[in-house]
This record gives structure tokens, C-alpha cells and sequence, in this order.
């Protein structure tokens, strides 16, 4: 499995380190860690040196580059067995083509949530890249170095009987013996015997074995998961989205989103193809 850590050296991106870590204990993760230097357009020199275009700030791109690279100096002591980038541009978009054109599993993310200031990994910049992204991103807003990861919330709607494109799913469920809930919101009245029956194909094809089914009725998606949570305290959640297209009633990115800003547990959104 390939992950990466997008950094800008804070507390935050240390939060998803720790989840990268215990990752590791279960299998073989590759751990890269990506720094955007949030940069329009760069001129690179004959070498590849980025330089400010012409009317930019040449000092302040040199004190970013400088500042950047001594950061990941620092990492790379601590941690010589992963690997590090450094890259100028729009950071959401240069984020997002990077983990897709380099093939990562997943993006793992600490992120302050709605109200987040001081730091890039906001909560906006968060929801941007997993609306945008076609690589699952992990997002969590504390520390998790004690998280024991028993009971997972998987949120769907379960019309697709295809399997989900999303390997750690079935890491976690083997490597940490874990429940996985399988959770459809109920906005009106629906025939809960069907309900199961696409419950029971959705695990069968997406090879789950340890799971219980629950249907939670409600006003809208991402209260029905959010008081479902209350009520259940889940360990982590794991949300499709249509991701940019939009669509669908029950998956939309904007709940997923509403998630990311307001739940203290670690959301796995995946774009459902």
C-alpha cells in the first residue's frame, strides 16, 4: 500500500504520520510526504531551480524553498526509510494530480476542521481535496496514537452491487479484527427487508465478513450518521462520494464534507464509481 502524507510540518500533519504508522504494523506501507509550496507558476533555471517569475517576490519564494527544504532535512533524519517532495503550485490541484499520476492508495490528512486557522490543512482545504480527489482521503482532527480501531462505520446507499475500490477496508477489518457497520440513512419510509438484502450483496462482493447492518432514520445523511455516531461511538467512518459530479441523493460531497468538519473520529472518503 502506498500512502501520502501531505505536510506542512505542524502538529496536524503529525496526526496523520501516526495513523501512517499503524498502517504499517499491519502490512508493507510505502509512506511519502508531499510540501506545496503554494506558488502560482514557478520558472525553473536550467537545473530545475525554481525561480519567481518576473514582478513576484523572488526573496519571499527563496525563504519558502528554504524553509521548506531544511523541514524536510529534519524529517528525513527521523525518518530514513520513507521519502519526501517538494512542489510549487494551486495546492489543492497540484496535490490531487500528484497522488493520482503517482498511483498512491490513499491520502492521509490532519485537518483543524471548519474553524481552523494558522495552518493550510484546514478543514476547507481538506474537503477541496476529497471532493477532488480520486485517491481515498483519510482525514482525522486529533491525535490518534491510542486509537484501537474495533468498530467502523460504513455509510452507502448499496444500490452498486460492485465491490468498492478501497483495499484498506479489508486491512483494517483482518488486521485489527474489526466490526464493519454497514449504515443506510433513511430520509423515507423504505422497505428494510430490501434494504438488507443489498447489505448482504455489498458485503458479499466487497469480501466482508464480520459485519452488522443498521438502518438509522433521519432528516438528512449527515445527521443521521452524526447521531448515529453518538449513539454507537464508532472508531472510524468510511463515506462514498460522488465526488465532482455532485450527484445522488445520499452521497453527495457536501456530506461528506459537513463530516469532515464536525466529527472528531477519522473519515475515509472515496469517490463511488
Amino acid at each position: 500500500m502506498r500512502i501520502l502524507i501531505p505536510t506542512d510540518f505542524s502538529r496536524l500533519s503529525d496526526f496523520a504520520t501516526i495513523m501512517a504508522d499503524k498502517l504499517k504494523a499491519l502490512e508493507d506501507v510505502e509512506v511519502h510526504f508531499l510540501h506545496v509550496v503554494d506558488w502560482s507558476e514557478p520558472e525553473l533555471d536550467s537545473k530545475g531551480i525554481p525561480h519567481a517569475a518576473e514582478g513576484e517576490d523572488s526573496k519571499a519564494l527563496a525563504a519558502h524553498l528554504l524553509n521548506a527544504q531544511n523541514k524536510v532535512d529534519e524529517l528525513k533524519s527521523k525518518r530514513p526509510e520513507d521519502t519526501f517532495q517538494i512542489l510549487f503550485g494551486p495546492r489543492t490541484k497540484t496535490l490531487v494530480e500528484y497522488a493520482e499520476s503517482n498511483q498512491f492508495d490513499m491520502i492521509i490528512m490532519g485537518t483543524k476542521g471548519a474553524t481552523g486557522l494558522g495552518s493550510w490543512l484546514s478543514g476547507t482545504e481538506t474537503q477541496h481535496i476529497a471532493r477532488q480527489s480520486n485517491v481515498p482521503v483519510l482525514s482525522l482532527m486529533c491525535d490518534r496514537s491510542d486509537l484501537e480501531i474495533k468498530d467502523i462505520l460504513v455509510v452507502h446507499d448499496f444500490m452498486n452491487k460492485g465491490a468498492m475500490d478501497l483495499p484498506i477496508l479489508k486491512l483494517l477489518e483482518k488486521g485489527f479484527g474489526a466490526t464493519i457497520h454497514l449504515l443506510y440513512v433513511s430520509t423515507i419510509e423504505m422497505d428494510a427487508e430490501k434494504i438488507h438484502e443489498k447489505m448482504d450483496n455489498f458485503a458479499q462482493a466487497n469480501g466482508l465478513y464480520k459485519t452488522v447492518r443498521h438502518i438509522h432514520a433521519d432528516r438528512d445523511v449527515s445527521s443521521g450518521v452524526t447521531h448515529f455516531n453518538q449513539m454507537n461511538d464508532m472508531d472510524m467512518i468510511i463515506i462514498g462520494t460522488e465526488g465532482r459530479r455532485g450527484l445522488g441523493r445520499l452521497l453527495k460531497s457536501s456530506v461528506a464534507e459537513k463530516l469532515i468538519n464536525n466529527l472528531y473520529k477519522p473519515i475515509i472518503t472515496y469517490h463511488i464509481k
